[in-house]
């Protein structure tokens, strides 16, 4: 996995050894930071609350075990309720809640603090790779292993989903919101980006690259998206908005 820091300054990524690090881009120099203590294999998912503070970790017996990231410690016990590994985490904005998805194709929703479940949908047809939340705090996306988008209202996933997206052609494995909320980022193992429009959730963008799609993730202020590939490629690309992605959109039809 991979985040910016809060400041858009610092790139969180580990080698290939596995070692967690800053990489400051002003300096071009990394900062490592404590490693996980237990067993990085068992390491399924990763995501980092917007603070930077608070790492969540899905395991493969399909619990989540929440650190402290600059000691590496965990804190408190691990959430259970997932039947097998979880294959997705995600924060939302104000650090309040996470929302996983799992092998076992549910998608569920915590309460941090309390450490406690608030919800959870078994509406997926395959295991549920990639889960994001808006910057409202109010919708949960989800993908999955049959090639599927669902919309969720994040405090209320118990009802079920909003609405259904299906154009990619394999497992999505990674989705991201940009920073004003009106637009939605896939990452798929058939080799595209793909950005959506929220309000007719039509797409308006897709770009395609040489392997699959592991992660995507927007810097902080929006101007940067990070592309992570299979072959150990990332990429930083300029964000285009809204506008321009339906502009380019346009004129790539004609």
């Amino acid at each position: 996995m991979a985040a910016f820091s809060k400041d858009g300054k610092e790139l969180l990524a580990s080698t290939k050894d596995g070692v967690p690090q800053w990489w400051n881009f002003e300096t071009q120099a990394a900062r490592p930071i404590p490693g996980y203590l237990g067993k990085l294999s068992h390491v399924i998912s990763v995501d980092l609350s917007r603070d930077r503070r608070t790492a969540a970790l899905g395991l493969r017996n399909g619990e989540i075990q929440l650190l402290e990231i600059d000691s590496g410690q965990p804190l408190g016990q691990p959430l259970r309720g997932h039947q097998g590994a979880v294959r997705s985490l995600a924060f939302s904005p104000a650090g309040d809640k996470l929302a996983s998805g799992g092998t076992d194709k549910t998608v569920m929703v915590w309460d941090v603090a309390s450490q406690q479940g608030l919800g959870m949908c078994p509406e997926h047809k395959g295991a549920v790779f990639g889960v994001a939340i808006s910057p409202n705090g109010q919708t949960l996306a989800s993908g999955c292993g049959s090639e599927t988008i669902k919309l969720w209202t994040l405090g209320n996933v118990s009802t079920g989903s909003l609405a259904s997206i299906s154009y990619h052609s394999s497992v999505i494995r990674t989705l991201a919101f940009s920073v004003e909320g009106r637009t939605l980022v896939s990452g798929s193992e058939d080799n595209t980006v793909k950005l959506w429009n929220l309000v007719t959730r039509r797409e308006v963008a897709s770009f395609k690259y040489e392997a699959h799609v592991r992660l995507v993730t927007f810097s902080p202020d929006g101007n940067a998206l990070a592309v992570i590939t299979d072959n150990g490629t990332l990429r930083i690309l300029r964000a285009v908005s809204f506008e321009e992605a339906q502009q380019d959109w346009r004129e790539f039809l004609r």
